[in-house]
C-alpha cells in the first residue's frame, strides 16, 4: 500500500510539474510586452561599466564580437564580423585613432537594448553605430564641410547598405550551405568539440529567423542575388571615377561606411567566394578598385604585407 501510495505521489508530481510548465508556456505565448515597457528599455541609458587601467576619461573602448585583429578575414580587411561594428573601426583608423580599445561583449548583457556595437567615447556610454560616429564627431568637434546635396546622397547610400545590402550579405552567411558551414567550421576553434553542433545549430536557426522576420530569408536565392547587383550597380553609378564616394577631396565618414560594408562582401570569407560576387566585381571594376583603395587607406599595414 506504501508503494501504490508513493507511485501515486509520483505520478501527481509529474502531472503537477507538466501543468506548470504547460501554463507557463501558454503564458509566455500569450503575453505581449506594452508599448511603453518596449520604449522604456529603449531609452534606458547604457550603464558606465568599472573602470580599470584602460578606461578613464581619456579613451575610447569598443564593444564589438572579436578582438582587434581576431576575426578570420581581418588579414584582408574586415576588422569585425558586424560591418556595423567595422564601420565605427574604420572611421577611428580614418581619424588615426588606431589606440581605442576593442572588448567583446558578453552576451550582450551590458547594453539594455541587447545589441552591438556600444562604445565608452571618454566616459560617455553610446550605442548604435550610426549615433557613435556622430557622438566622435561631436566629441572632437569634426565639420566634414558637406554640402546639402552630399549629405543627401550620404544619407540614401547609409539607408541602401543598412537596409538592403547587409541583408544580402546576411543571406550569403546564414541562408547558404558554405556559408552556415563556415559558422560551424569558426565555432570549432572556440569550442569544445560536443557542443559545436548545439551552439551552431542554436546560431544558425536564430540568424534565420532574423532573415525571415526581415523578409530576404522568405526570398528565392536568385531574387536575393539581384537585389545585391541592383545595389552594386546604383553605388557604382554614384561613384562614377569619383576618388571618394561623395566627390570629396578627402575620405569621409560616409566612404568608411561604405567600406564597412563593401569589405564584407568582397573580402570577407563566404561572400567573396560567391561566383556573383566575384562577376559584379569584373563588371564594376571601379568599385572594386574604390574598395581596394579605401582598404590601402585604412589598413595600409595589410598593403605593406603582400608588397
Amino acid at each position: 500500500m506504501i508503494l501504490i501510495t508513493s507511485y501515486k505521489d509520483f505520478l501527481y508530481g509529474v502531472a503537477a510539474t507538466l501543468t506548470a510548465v504547460a501554463v507557463y508556456q501558454i503564458r509566455a505565448f500569450l503575453y505581449v510586452e506594452p508599448c511603453s515597457e518596449i520604449q522604456r528599455k529603449a531609452k534606458l541609458p547604457i550603464p558606465l561599466l568599472p573602470k580599470d587601467s584602460d578606461e578613464s576619461v581619456d579613451s575610447i573602448i569598443v564593444w564589438g564580437f572579436q578582438k582587434r585583429g581576431e576575426y578570420p578575414a581581418f588579414e584582408r580587411g574586415v576588422c569585425d564580423g558586424s560591418p556595423y561594428v567595422a564601420r565605427v573601426e574604420c572611421y577611428l583608423r580614418l581619424l588615426g585613432m588606431h589606440n581605442y580599445t576593442k572588448r567583446v561583449s558578453v552576451d550582450l548583457s551590458e547594453n539594455p537594448r541587447q545589441k552591438l556595437p556600444f562604445c565608452n567615447l571618454h566616459g560617455r556610454m553610446v550605442d548604435d553605430s550610426a549615433k557613435i560616429l556622430e557622438a566622435i564627431q561631436a566629441l572632437l568637434k569634426i565639420d566634414e564641410g558637406l554640402t546639402p546635396d552630399q549629405l543627401r546622397d550620404g544619407h540614401f547610400l547609409r539607408r541602401l547598405l543598412t537596409g538592403s545590402l547587409y541583408w544580402v550579405r546576411y543571406s550569403m552567411n546564414f541562408g547558404t550551405e558554405e556559408g552556415r558551414q563556415a559558422v560551424v567550421e569558426e565555432m570549432k576553434k572556440g569550442l569544445p568539440a560536443p557542443l559545436v553542433p548545439f551552439i551552431s545549430a542554436m546560431v544558425i536557426k536564430s540568424q534565420q529567423a532574423n532573415l525571415f522576420g526581415q523578409g530576404t530569408g522568405r526570398m528565392p536565392f536568385d531574387e536575393i542575388i539581384a537585389m545585391g547587383e541592383a545595389d552594386l550597380r546604383a553605388i557604382h553609378s554614384l561613384l562614377g571615377d569619383r576618388t571618394y564616394i561623395l566627390g570629396t577631396d578627402k575620405a569621409t565618414v560616409f566612404d568608411t561606411d561604405l567600406y564597412a560594408f563593401m569589405g564584407h562582401l568582397f573580402y570577407d570569407t563566404t561572400p567573396s567566394s560567391m561566383e556573383w560576387v566575384q562577376e559584379i566585381k569584373r563588371e564594376l571594376p571601379q568599385l572594386e578598385q574604390y574598395t581596394d583603395r579605401m582598404r590601402s587607406l585604412l589598413f595600409p599595414e595589410l598593403k605593406s604585407k603582400t608588397s
